[in-house]
């Protein structure tokens, strides 16, 4: 989809539908739990797209020897978010208005609302696209990538069997599932475990949680240079 239809539309559709189910988030768990629930799937499945669409953009907005730093760097974004949302949500639970928690919701629900309607505005799906940048620009990102931005993904048959038979493809999927596992459980239940064993305050526990976070922000563009640095030619 983001290949037919532009990672543009996508994320930032996603970005937008998940900001507005946070702020609907607090008056939800007023009504009813299975109400609750169903705006947290809808969300997930909102942000399941965005990782895809981002790498749609990737493609058609960097060269090919830079892409895992650019995804690296790119993707250090989630650290930050990490970071900046549980410090934040610690102070709006302590000190925030509308009783606590609620204004965590409602605060990063219109940022993300905010942040959206700047990204329509400012983002396109490739250079060829894009009515602001120069001729050089565009002809410089046609060479760099090497053919036209405009559609990098011939429409052909999806080959099924051969992404399913394949061992890469599934290494793949068992390295992400791994970090993904240990990565959501840092950030789901790390805050849980200062909350209910150590008593710490929540202003105190959005700093220690978010502490690991900048670790991997630390190391992850550096991982991603070196990457790039192993992929080069020689």
């Amino acid at each position: 989809m983001a290949d037919r239809f532009g990672g543009k539309w996508l994320f930032g559709g996603c970005v937008l539908l998940s900001s507005v189910i946070a702020i609907l988030t607090p008056a939800a768990a007023a009504v009813d739990i299975d109400v609750l629930i169903m705006l947290r799937v809808l969300s997930g499945l909102g942000e399941g797209v965005m990782l895809p669409a981002s790498h749609a953009l990737i493609a058609r907005w960097s060269a090919p020897k830079y892409h895992t730093s650019v995804v690296s760097v790119m993707f250090s974004g989630m650290d930050i978010g990490i970071v900046v949302g549980m410090f934040l949500t610690g102070v709006l639970c302590d000190y925030g208005f509308a009783g606590g928690w609620p204004s965590a919701f409602y605060v990063f629900g219109a940022v993300g609302c905010v942040w959206s309607l700047a990204w329509f505005l400012l983002c396109y799906n490739s250079p060829s696209t894009h009515p602001r940048i120069s001729t050089v620009e565009r002809n410089y990102w046609t060479t760099m990538i090497g053919r036209p931005t405009t559609d990098l993904a011939p429409h052909l048959p999806t080959p099924w069997r051969k992404i399913l038979t394949s061992v890469p493809v599934w290494a793949l999927a068992v390295a992400f599932f791994a970090n993904n596992w240990g990565y959501y459980t840092m950030a789901t239940c790390l805050p849980l475990y200062m909350h209910d064993v150590l008593c710490v305050d929540m202003t105190g526990n959005g700093v220690f949680s978010a502490v690991p976070f900048v670790a991997s922000l630390a190391t992850t563009p550096v991982s991603g240079l070196f990457v790039d640095w192993l992929r080069s030619p020689g």
